[in-house]
Parts: C-alpha cells; structure tokens; sequence
C-alpha cells in the first residue's frame, strides 16, 4: 500500500491521505460534533469496521493497508536486503519476490493516479480555509487530518470538509460561520497545527492574512429597503465596511473594501437579513 500510495502521489493523487489511520481516527469523532448526515455516518464508521477486521484478521491492516505501516515494511525489506549485499548473501529468490511485487504496486499506484481523477471528475475546491493556511494543493498534502485546529477553535466554526465531489480534500479542516466568526484576537488554528498546513502567525498580523471576502446582496438589505442597519458596520474589527451614497443623499448602501476585508465572517453573522456571504478567494 506505501508503495502504490508513493507512485500515485508521484502523478498528482495523493492516495496516501485516503487512508491516512490519523484521518480515520477523526473521523470517528465528528458525528458528535456536527449534525448526524449521511456522509458523517460514513466517516464515522470506518474505524468501527477496521475494529471489526482486525478481530477476524489480525494484522491485516498494519501488515497490508495500512500506508504508514506498509513503509516501515519496505524500510525493513531495503535495511534487510541491504545487509545480506553487505554480508555478500543475498537471496536472489528474496530480491525477486521482493522486486516484483514492488514494481507491480508501482505501476498499479501510477495507473491509479492517472486515472481516478479523471473517473470522479475532482471538482475544483472552493472552500474557505483558516487563516494562514498554505495554497490548496500543498494544503492538501500536508494537513494530517489531526483535528487540532477544529478543536481549538473558540467559535467553533473550523470543521471538517465532508463533500464526496472535492475527495482530495476529504477531512481537512475548512471554515464555516454558522456558530460564528473569526475572532481578531485568536491565532489557536496556528498554533496546534503540526505539519504547516496552517503556518504560525501572530494576532497582529490578522489584518493582511485573507480567508475570503464579504459580499453582501443588496436585494435583502435593509438599507436598501429604507430600513435603518448598522450592524454589519460596527462589526467590521478591520473597517473594511463603508457606507455609500446611492441614487440620493438620503439613501446609502454597504460598500466592501476588498483590500481591507479578510473574510472573517463577523459581518455575515450579525446580519439580521442574512443577506452577506463569505466568499473564498480563488
């Protein structure tokens, strides 16, 4: 499995990640931290079924399916063969067998890179990530799917990405302001992130660090509708909300600085409307 995980990741599809144990073991746990769906029945019940393997198998993941496991397995098949060329007894039936399944799984991983994209037709992702965090496709590579940040934040609103149509993004952490914002005053995302994924930055640098943008629809807006609102002004900790004349003096409207506003959603959920969405940066 290391060996077919290596060669796909080598044309682009990082098949490592779809059965990374830590990814799995998360998984287990955000059916208790989200509302129960269909996907988070799935993903909550891969690693009951792994269980339930390993009491009829025993040994068969780490031996067989697991990817960490299978490269401590080639790093053992290289360390021993290395000493039996050092001690001058090498088994040639050992290197056979050896390079011959190594070279099969190879070339199975690289057809499996090649082609499953294709196959599933891998939508372009358009989520919103942390703050801080690396461009998608390193993002991908590097987030361990520990679940660290979706616990630290104190809004909750960083949660596991769950959409079947964006799989190379299945269970990396994306940001989602129904229980929240962003807070100005927190760096935690940062912090706890192990591999990167989220480099570590400071509250101070907050303001040039960009999720995504406000947009607000003007149909729904209450000033538009000549309706007194200030809301989403107030909210706004980097005074990038102004309001604007429009058509006469005595109407305005909520104007976005796209240069100022970095997406922390605090705008989008006082709206009594509901009327401002936070859009990714693509």
């Amino acid at each position: 499995m290391a060996v077919l995980s290596i060669s796909a990741a080598i044309v682009g599809f990082p098949l490592f990640l779809m059965f990374d144990p830590l990814a799995i073991f998360n998984g287990f746990f955000t059916i208790f931290s989200s509302e129960i769906k269909l996907v988070n029945i799935i993903v909550f019940s891969a690693f009951p079924v792994l269980l339930i393997v390993h009491l009829f198998l025993p040994g068969i993941w780490c031996a067989r399916l697991c990817p960490l496991g299978g490269l401590q397995l080639v790093i053992a098949d290289i360390k021993s063969h290395s000493k039996r060329i050092f001690n001058k007894k090498e088994s040639e039936s050992f290197t056979a067998d050896s390079g011959r399944r190594y070279f099969l799984m190879s070339g199975f991983g690289l057809l499996t890179g090649l082609t499953i994209p294709k196959i599933l037709k891998l939508s372009v992702e358009n989520v919103i990530r942390p703050p801080a965090s690396v461009e998608t496709v390193l993002f991908n590579s590097l987030c361990t799917r520990c679940g660290n940040c979706n616990k630290a934040c104190p809004t909750g609103i960083i949660i596991p990405h769950t959409d079947f149509s964006d799989i190379l993004s299945w269970m990396t952490p994306e940001v989602s302001f129904e229980s929240g914002y962003c807070l100005e005053t927190c760096n935690l995302c940062s912090s706890v992130c192990p591999s990167g994924a989220i480099t570590l930055f400071s509250v101070e640098a907050k303001c040039q660090l960009f999720m995504g943008s406000a947009e607000v629809r003007l149909d729904n807006c209450l000033l538009v509708n000549n309706r007194e609102c200030v809301k989403c002004k107030e909210s706004c900790k980097y005074e990038a909300i102004e309001f604007v004349a429009h058509n006469n003096l005595f109407n305005v409207i909520p104007v976005v600085d796209t240069k100022r506003c970095v997406g922390c959603g605090a705008c989008a959920v006082i709206c009594p409307e509901a009327c401002i969405d936070i859009k990714p940066i693509i």
